[in-house]
């Protein structure tokens, strides 16, 4: 059984290695995941600009995005250990406890990065789902950070959402 299980795997990477399209794809995405995380010092950010509603209906949804400048010394790759998240400071779960969340990777990350990899001096995006579920002003202050690694620069981002049980 165990001969056979080896010939199969053998036999597949041989079909995958005659794929160059397929096999530079997959060295690439191993490359990536086996990044040891950045050093805290190499990660700074500096906030460029951010569109966001300034009001949403009771029930609805929405979504603000907030662009960040990686002006530190390594690139924030996604899905490995330098990925850049757009953390509430202070790691405060008040928003997500509220029901503001929409499809927030952590209850204090709203976003992960859009781009697959923000090299050094580009700007990374991050697009935060937002759900108008309590009415009121709510002001949450933001702030890109390297999860297990280190928070980078705070700017003083923040954004105002007013939820209104009237329509906008």
């Amino acid at each position: 059984m165990l001969v056979t299980f080896t010939a199969i795997l053998v036999a597949d990477e041989s079909r995958r290695a005659n794929r160059p399209e397929a096999a530079s794809a997959a060295d690439e995405s191993a490359s990536f995941e086996a990044l040891p995380p950045p050093p805290a010092s190499a990660l700074h950010s500096r906030w460029v600009s951010q569109d966001v509603p300034e009001v949403i209906a009771l029930g609805q949804s929405a979504t603000a995005t907030f662009v960040f400048e990686n002006i530190g010394s390594v690139a924030w790759v996604r899905g490995t250990s330098a990925e850049a998240r757009l953390g509430v400071l202070n790691d405060d779960h008040r928003y997500f406890d509220l029901g503001l969340a929409l499809h927030w990777p952590a209850p204090d990350r709203l976003a992960t990065q859009s781009e697959d990899v923000v090299p050094v001096g580009a700007n990374g995006t991050f697009k935060v789902g937002l759900f108008a579920s309590v009415t009121g002003w709510h002001h949450i202050r933001v702030r890109p950070v390297v999860d297990g690694v280190t928070w980078m620069d705070d700017d003083g981002a923040y954004f105002d959402i007013v939820v209104s049980a009237r329509t906008p």
